[in-house]
């Protein structure tokens, strides 16, 4: 199989306080921990010092599958590409 995309597979957010447009805000990702075919991620949106939105996410590498091109199955995510990712 060879692995396509890292597509979200659970995506959640927890809204603090309003932004609008014209609003300078700070947005901080993160990469908390890898699983065999996943890895999670937050983000944290700051107005000024104030924690505006938190949200938290995972991603599942896939790829095709060989008997089925149309169906996507989930992966192992390589050791180079988490290194990657660590690296930053």
């Amino acid at each position: 199989m060879v692995w396509s995309a890292f597509p979200w597979w659970i995506h959640r957010a927890k809204f603090h306080i309003p932004s609008t447009h014209g609003d300078w805000i700070t947005i901080e990702s993160r990469i908390e921990g890898f699983k065999r075919s996943s890895f999670e991620v937050t983000h944290k949106v700051f107005k000024g010092e104030a924690l505006a939105i938190e949200a938290f996410e995972t991603r599942v590498l896939v790829g095709r599958q060989p008997d089925d091109p149309g169906k996507l199955k989930s992966a192992p995510i390589p050791q180079e590409i988490i290194e990657k990712f660590m690296r930053g």
